[in-house]
């Protein structure tokens, strides 16, 4: 954490500032009384976090956990909005059995349920937002294991596409997690041993940066007299030939009834193709498509996947984000923004996705 980047002025080294999640079950069963908690740590945000002394601690009614349960699969969600979390363990959101079940009241603001402000700042429709999703990971303490299954990370509005999952079922685990001291994968899940001294394993997941995207059009050795571009998009767009940004306004293609109208803008691009081998390349933005709209939690008001309409001349190409493609990782440091307020979602690395392009005759091509 950079003392420069953040209104507490405070440095930390790597995974020093992390916020931990944790089900507690070593009371239960030690005595007829003993129940299990759901313990909330915070470390590094401001100067009364301590990494060992719980932020937050709920108890976890027996009828959830129980002796004769607690080493048995149980299910933990966690929806995250501007820092603050609902828990909710076996679809239950009130599991302590005092809370009043979780709802969702005016503007998308979560009430009732077990929920946690980790924001240092505070709450309000003023505040300076909490990073919402950075590296994701696992912690276990000495001489304990733990088996994790269904690991999921997810937008939180509708249609709630999936932005981090991996496939545990390959003979040979390569996903991020893989080297990591401690852990291993089997059973469709992963596995960490905490060992003598404990284990901290967190990891990149890079999944919501900037996406980039670029494709290639080839055109004849002769001199073209006019050519033009038109560009739609569902978020907020830039677009680049040969190295050069196409037109000079921006926030294109703007706020619209995006279920019902899309607004396309047309770019004369004569002067910015060459005879033979051209580039095409685009950065989205989350925009009103997908970005913070108005205040409250109006996220992925229309959707939550970017998506970009392009053609230039006779040669037509779309590009949009697939979660079935791999990303291809384009180092660089761009920032997530959301439109007009501050910024929630950082990270060190951009993101280019593959994109197909629609020939003449219909035949599709991968790059």
């Amino acid at each position: 954490m950079d003392k420069y980047k953040n209104i507490y002025q405070l440095e930390n080294k790597k995974d020093e500032s992390h916020v931990r999640l944790e089900p507690d079950i070593s009371a239960v069963g030690a005595t007829a009384e003993g129940r299990a908690r759901f313990n909330v740590y915070r470390a590094g945000y401001s100067t009364n976090d301590t990494a060992t002394t719980p932020f937050a601690s709920f108890e976890i009614m027996d009828s959830l956990i129980n002796p004769l349960n607690k080493h048995q699969p149980h299910h933990i969600e966690i929806r995250s909005t501007f820092g603050k979390i609902a828990i909710s363990i076996d679809g239950l959101t009130a599991f302590d059995g005092k809370a009043k079940p979780l709802t969702t009241g005016p503007f998308g603001q979560a009430v009732g349920g077990i929920i946690v402000n980790l924001n240092p700042h505070g709450d309000g429709g003023d505040y300076v937002t909490f990073g919402m999703l950075a590296d994701i990971g696992f912690a276990v303490p000495p001489g304990q294991q733990s088996g994790f299954s269904n690991l999921r990370v997810s937008f939180l509005r509708s249609p709630s596409n999936t932005a981090f999952k991996e496939d545990l079922t390959k003979p040979v685990y390569d996903g991020i997690f893989k080297s990591s001291t401690g852990l291993t994968v089997k059973q469709d899940q992963y596995f960490i041993d905490g060992g003598s001294q404990g284990v901290f394993i967190t990891k990149d997941p890079s999944h919501n940066s900037t996406p980039m995207l670029r494709t290639r059009f080839i055109t004849d050795n002769k001199k073209i007299d006019h050519a033009r571009l038109y560009a739609t998009a569902r978020d907020i767009y830039e677009l680049y030939l040969n190295g050069k940004r196409v037109g000079a306004d921006y926030f294109n293609p703007g706020l619209t009834q995006y279920n019902k109208t899309y607004m396309y803008q047309t770019y004369d691009v004569t002067h910015l193709i060459a005879p033979g081998n051209n580039a095409l390349g685009a950065m989205l933005g989350e925009g009103w498509w997908s970005g913070l709209l108005s205040f409250g939690s109006i996220w992925n008001h229309f959707g939550d996947r970017q998506s970009l309409f392009g053609q230039v001349g006779h040669h037509l190409y779309r590009w949009y984000q697939r979660s079935d493609y791999p990303p291809m990782l384009n180092p660089g440091n761009i920032i997530t923004k959301v439109l007009s307020f501050t910024v929630v979602w950082t990270w060190e690395r951009s993101i280019m996705f593959p994109v197909k392009r629609l020939l003449p005759d219909g035949a599709h091509k991968l790059w």
